[in-house]
């Protein structure tokens, strides 16, 4: 597959497919059967399965009812030839055309299983759109919340890798990609449910609210994290700490989910601010992108909210007049002491991350030689005194190990 055209466009849909196997841990090592109708999601996904380096195989279901389904089961076997894998076909004997689409997804289950043979994965290629289309779908005839949150990204053996992706950015990396498909002509009947909305209402919405994927997008992370129904779900909980003229959110745990803090950031930024849902997801986006690149801020957010962004921590806040904890010294702390302590500091309202004077003797910690935004003359005199310090909260991850959890520190905050 050549593709000198839009290669970073390309190299970024791959790269986007492939972080969002490994964040939600959807392969776990197993061998991938990838659904492929002819369709261009399924043959895409055929394709970037296996250039993501995943082991796969291709499954096609003929279901029987068009001869150009004929022509579609000779596509996929050409996409399986070229990728060099194995393609397994089936075809579905005639069904009720009462319910017939009932009957065919029951029929697909089947095969499913049957290919899964309990240790395989199955591979559909629902995307973002699909997931929209169907909680518009439900909710439409049922008052059940997992309506709103729309097609599971993993069900048992089923996982659905595309749902990091739109239908658009699908067909661009097929169209640079040279990746041949066919379109389903039953696409165009109205008379199925699935086709009136996808082709009749949500156009109508798309045209008046462009953004509309993306919000959805949103809302659906933002119900699975207050339901807790996330697939990985992290024990890296974060803390919320909110007071009039600040909010400290923060998390005393190792692997840290950022996807975790969108709703505590949402409720920082509220109890400080009157923003619209719209500006708080860029303002979301600002503090993990800082977050990621590891950057201390401040960020400079809407209506004059500062965000200073430390170790495992993010203190939101309007003032520069934050009450400032007077030093004090503590002899032979152990970790939980230690735990308990910063606790107790940020109920009393000494929420941002303070700095810690740790033993010279102490080697398992790591000398801070960044100065932190918020209180810049005490860093700076911290540091050129050389006295061995650090974050408290990167202090808390560098003790809490197994090979330093043992032992007890003098420390000074």
């Amino acid at each position: 597959m050549n593709y000198p055209k839009g290669k970073l466009f390309i190299e970024k849909v791959e790269s986007t497919v492939s972080n969002f196997i490994d964040k939600y841990d959807l392969v776990q090592g197993n061998k991938i059967v990838v659904a492929v109708s002819g369709g261009v999601d399924s043959q895409c996904l055929a394709y970037i399965l296996q250039r993501c380096g995943y082991s796969i195989e291709v499954l096609h279901i003929n279901h029987g009812t068009r001869l150009s389904q004929n022509t579609e089961q000779k596509l996929v076997k050409k996409t399986a030839e070229h990728l060099g894998v194995n393609c397994t076909t089936f075809k579905i004997k005639k069904l009720d055309q009462d319910d017939f689409e009932n009957n065919a997804r029951i029929e697909r289950q089947k095969i499913y299983e049957y290919m899964s043979q309990g240790r395989n994965l199955v591979a559909l290629g629902h995307h973002i759109d699909d997931s929209f289309e169907w909680s518009l779908m439900q909710k439409s005839k049922s008052s059940n919340l997992s309506a709103s949150i729309g097609i599971p990204v993993k069900n048992k053996f089923i996982i659905r890798p595309f749902m990091c992706l739109t239908k658009s950015q699908i067909r661009r990396y097929a169209n640079l990609c040279g990746i041949k498909s066919l379109e389903d002509p039953t696409n165009s009947e109205n008379r199925f449910e699935r086709n009136y909305y996808r082709n009749k209402v949500i156009p109508l919405i798309a045209k008046r609210n462009p953004q509309y994927l993306k919000h959805y997008v949103n809302q659906q992370r933002e119900l699975v994290d207050l339901l807790g129904l996330g697939l990985k779900k992290s024990d890296a909980k974060f803390n919320i700490d909110v007071k009039t003229d600040s909010v400290f959110i923060y998390s005393f745990k190792q692997q840290v989910d950022l996807d975790s803090i969108d709703r505590l950031v949402v409720r920082g930024v509220k109890n400080l601010s009157n923003l619209n849902r719209g500006t708080l997801y860029l303002q979301i986006k600002k503090i993990k992108q800082a977050i990621q690149n590891n950057k201390f801020g401040p960020l400079l957010l809407s209506d004059g909210i500062h965000a200073f962004i430390s170790t495992n921590s993010i203190l939101l806040t309007k003032s520069h007049d934050m009450k400032k904890a007077e030093s004090k010294s503590y002899k032979k702390l152990d970790l939980v002491e230690f735990k308990n302590l910063i606790n107790k500091k940020i109920t009393h309202h000494e929420s941002f991350p303070h700095w810690v004077i740790v033993d010279s003797n102490t080697q398992f910690v790591s000398p801070n030689k960044r100065v932190y935004p918020f209180n810049t003359k005490d860093s700076l005199k911290i540091i050129e005194s050389k006295v061995l310090h650090q974050n408290a909260f990167k202090l808390l991850l560098q003790w809490d190990t197994k090979r330093n959890c043992k032992k007890k520190l003098d420390l000074t905050f």
